[in-house]
């Protein structure tokens, strides 16, 4: 995901550095989530159909409502998520050990927030400089 700016002359460029927005599987079991198409967002579901998703400048105050929603519903959508196969579950990042399964809804939980507080930081650039945001 980034951010991209034209300037005058119609020359597109990257600003700032690029933030994943999740794993690819994302896409659909958590930004495409049923629970997430029930919460009616918008953007997020486009994510499912594999493709580039383009937030334009005049669609950014949408999106941020949109990240406000989907933060406040943050519980809920990953209740909604099989934990099974997903990646990045099977260890703490902070310890390196082996987390239970009962610590796995938690852990889940804190790496959907840290990527959707990226998508939240890349809208927030955007407007601030009059970009669009592309999540790949």
């Amino acid at each position: 995901m980034y951010v991209v700016v034209t300037d005058a002359s119609g020359e597109e460029s990257e600003l700032g550095e690029s933030l994943a927005a999740g794993f690819e599987s994302w896409r659909t079991e958590v930004w495409g989530s049923p629970q997430v198409r029930a919460l009616g967002a918008e953007f997020f579901p486009r994510l499912a159909s594999g493709n580039p998703v383009s937030i334009k400048p005049h669609e950014l105050a949408r999106f941020q409502r949109e990240c406000v929603l989907l933060r406040a519903n943050l519980d809920a959508i990953c209740r909604g998520v099989d934990l099974s196969g997903q990646r990045g579950l099977a260890v703490d990042m902070g310890t390196g050990q082996v987390t239970s399964a009962a610590a796995l809804g938690e852990v889940f939980r804190q790496l959907v927030s840290v990527h959707l507080a990226n998508i939240e930081d890349a809208a927030q650039r955007a407007a601030q400089a009059g970009g669009e945001v592309v999540i790949w």
